[in-house]
This record gives structure tokens, C-alpha cells and sequence, in this order.
């Protein structure tokens, strides 16, 4: 059985980030859609990340031996 950490920002996060939309092997120089999409991504993250909604992972590591810890040895 994993056990989940979970972790969040208290306030929003100063963030930079920086989008350069790519089409094929051309990439589009287009401010309002690289601002658009930075925004969204931005936003996102806040939803997301910020207090309190959770994002939660697991740490395998620190589970111990799976033969110990596993069905046979309850």
C-alpha cells in the first residue's frame, strides 16, 4: 500500500513563465496567444496548487521492504 504526501502553496506563487507556441517546425511569434496561454497555465497552477486544493504523490521509497509489508505477512 503507497502512502500519499500532500503539498500546496499558501498564498499564489510568483511564477515565470514563458510559452513560444510551435507549429511543425516553425514557431509562431504571435504576443496575444503566447500571453494567452501563459495565463491559462498561471491560472491553472493557482487553481490547482494554492490552499485549499492539494496536489498529493507518492514515495515509494519509504514504504519499506515489499516482502515484509506485503499480503502474505499480515
Amino acid at each position: 500500500m503507497l502512502k500519499f504526501y500532500r503539498y500546496a502553496f499558501r498564498e499564489p506563487p510568483m511564477l515565470t513563465i514563458k510559452s513560444v507556441p510551435q507549429v511543425g517546425d516553425r514557431t509562431i511569434d504571435f504576443e496575444k496567444v503566447s500571453s494567452w496561454i501563459e495565463t491559462n497555465i498561471r491560472e491553472l497552477l493557482y487553481k490547482l496548487l494554492v490552499m485549499p486544493n492539494m496536489d498529493d504523490f507518492p514515495i515509494p521509497v519509504l514504504e519499506g521492504n515489499e516482502l515484509i509489508t506485503g499480503t502474505l505477512n499480515l
